[in-house]
């Protein structure tokens, strides 16, 4: 083990060793550390040091690279660089840098390096918005302390749907498509013998961005953070296949609220009963998204906001 790993040692050295004779005896090298010496003069009152609270390029530094700037040779004069110089040293550095690229990754030493974090969904720009204040012109019972608390509300049921496997509770809140994802999400977790387990469920905000209107439709952008420990296990043995019972989860969505424009709040709060489409029976949207007479799943789309699109914009998982 300690020979392999000399050996490894040995080849960078050697690399390294190479790169840097070449690098020596290149015509040209830069003037001073830094590149901060040239042809035009800069006065004292604009700061050329690196600082770390500058506010002018990389690092911080305000003053300015030379629009033609000097390197010197070996012997000690000054030389100007032409375009053919410049473009054989970054050549010869670039080429050395994929050959050392090359021997770290046959060798292993970028094993157990750290990757940069998955990027997430892309917010909906604030400029394509309209406020919020400005809804209340359209739908003056609009309330949206409400409406917010009532969101934070549904994460919390489709959250305890999910673990249960039962989501029908949650149905009157989305579109038919959003729905049927989930559903088809929740048939493969059957299918293998597995539960995704959703526990501590914390909402810590919810914000409403802006509404635009969109092919017919009203639709509020709404910012959902919140924390959560998130797990599955094997329903035999209720062995941890992924994630963890302990670490927690800090998530970041967006979701999409839609409603068919023209639709008004209802002056007197939520919609509690409403009649069955298919046979006119009352129901209790909150109790069910099933009718019971005739056994229908009912979707509160023409009567109050569903959520049509969920983004998952961030995730810091904290702890183990």
């Amino acid at each position: 083990m300690k020979k392999r790993h000399s050996l490894k040692v040995i080849f960078i050295f050697a690399a390294l060793a190479v790169l840097l004779f070449f690098i020596r005896t290149s015509p040209y090298k830069s003037a001073d550390m830094g590149n901060f010496a040239g042809d035009s003069d800069y006065s004292s009152g604009s700061d050329s040091s690196w600082s770390s609270g500058g506010g002018g390029g990389y690092g911080g530094w305000e003053g300015g690279y030379s629009s033609s700037p000097h390197f010197y040779v070996d012997g000690g004069s000054s030389s100007d660089i032409d375009a053919g110089d410049i473009v054989a040293s970054i050549v010869l550095i670039l080429l050395f840098w994929v050959v050392l690229t090359v021997l770290l990754k046959i060798f292993g030493f970028n094993k157990g390096k750290r990757t940069a974090p998955a990027a997430g969904a892309q917010k909906t720009p604030i400029s394509s918005l309209k406020p919020m204040s400005s809804y209340k012109e359209l739908d003056p019972a609009f309330d949206e302390d409400k409406f917010k608390a009532k969101l934070s509300n549904i994460y919390v049921q489709m959250q305890n749907a999910w673990t249960d496997k039962k989501i029908e509770s949650v149905r009157p809140y989305m579109t038919d498509a959003l729905y049927a994802q989930f559903d088809r999400q929740l048939s493969a977790l059957k299918q293998r013998h597995l539960t995704n387990y959703v526990d501590k469920i914390a909402v810590l905000d919810v914000s409403l961005d802006g509404w635009k209107q969109s092919g017919g439709e009203d639709q509020i952008i709404a910012t959902i953070r919140t924390r959560i420990t998130d797990y599955t296990v094997q329903d035999a043995d209720g062995k941890i296949v992924s994630g963890s019972a302990t670490a927690e989860k800090f998530m970041t969505y967006e979701w999409t609220l839609s409603r068919t424009t023209g639709e008004k709040t209802a002056e007197k709060g939520d919609v509690t009963t409403i009649s069955c489409p298919h046979c006119g029976a009352p129901v209790n949207i909150n109790e069910t998204a099933k009718c019971p007479y005739c056994g229908s799943i009912l979707t509160l789309k023409e009567h109050g906001f569903v959520i049509s699109a969920i983004k998952g914009i961030s995730q810091r998982t904290v702890g183990r």
